[in-house]
């Protein structure tokens, strides 16, 4: 079960908050719109990218903006109910409560009129379906994973045009940036089917073999085959091949079939070799910083 939209989970925001009669806090607003909307245990463990729980985020950023259009008061820390305009907002059904309209609120670009009848009005249009809903946290996340698919698109393009050598030494850099070791290219000093070898520890005793190929076309079974004959020759137990390109399916297969063995081969194409770049500053630089910051309670607890 995905998670509701937001116009929805406002609403069952406010309708908890109705419920409670009191002023309820924000952990047990979310305890009881977990239970209103029956969400799974597989909604409550979603997370966001920087590993925060969705449904908390969401929730958060609800009671914040249902809070600055005067829906919900905070009569004290921590603590939210109801206003008179949220209980008018709750018995018109055809309002969303988009963030997109709850923003027009706050902003002044809409705004309510109370009805003798006790009901509200909006005498501004509201955003139709089409407008985003998505939370400010959302957008963040879909832009930074737009500027990553972009730039892996960029690396990519860049490993194409390195040199074979220029290629090895690249993915030493990165394996070791990923903390496999230190070691060294040797790709041009006759050893057959091995291009980079990383001491995993300081004396030598294990060894990862690398094999590096700056490829177009698919890499297949035959060449999975060939490193792992390699890897025989070396006596070797470890091996990653890496390529710009892909791995068809009988190589996958080839490279767990041997796996199996007493010999161990990760397959590492293109799309991940640029992701793994992209995660761990090799080729690519930090241009700009955003700190995303939420309010700490316990701080405040101590005055």
């Amino acid at each position: 079960m995905a998670l509701p939209a937001h116009p929805v989970l406002h609403r069952s925001i406010l309708e908890v908050a109705v419920e409670a009669k009191n002023a309820v806090s924000a952990i047990d607003i979310l305890k009881r719109v977990s239970k209103k909307l029956s969400l799974t245990q597989d909604d409550l463990d979603e997370r966001t990218s920087t590993g925060a729980s969705r449904i908390k985020a969401n929730i958060g950023f609800g009671l914040s903006y249902l809070a600055r259009a005067g829906f919900l008061d905070r009569p004290e820390r921590g603590q939210y109910d109801i206003t008179d305009d949220g209980r008018r907002i709750l018995q018109q059904p055809r309002i969303r409560l988009s963030f997109t309209f709850l923003r027009r609120l706050i902003d002044g670009e809409a705004n309510i009129e109370r009805e003798g009848t006790g009901q509200v009005q909006v005498i501004s249009p509201t955003p139709d379906d089409s407008e985003s809903e998505e939370d400010p946290l959302k957008k963040i996340e879909d832009g930074h994973r737009i500027i990553k698919e972009n730039l892996i698109s960029d690396l990519l393009d860049s490993l194409l045009g390195l040199s074979p050598d220029g290629f090895e030494r690249l993915a030493l850099t990165l394996l070791e940036r990923l903390g496999y070791g230190k070691g060294d290219v040797v790709g041009r000093s006759g050893d057959d089917g091995v291009d980079v070898i990383i001491n995993q520890d300081a004396l030598g005793l294990e060894k990862v073999y690398v094999q590096a190929k700056r490829w177009r076309q698919s890499v297949g079974s035959g060449e999975i085959r060939n490193f792992s004959g390699s890897l025989q020759m070396q006596g070797a137990a470890k091996g990653v091949f890496v390529t710009t390109s892909h791995f068809t399916k009988s190589a996958k297969d080839t490279a767990e079939r041997i796996s199996q063995t007493n010999q161990t081969i990760l397959l590492m194409d293109g799309q991940e070799l640029a992701s793994l770049m992209f995660d761990r500053d090799v080729g690519v630089i930090t241009e700009q910083t955003y700190a995303i910051k939420k309010l700490d309670e316990n701080y405040f607890a101590e005055f």
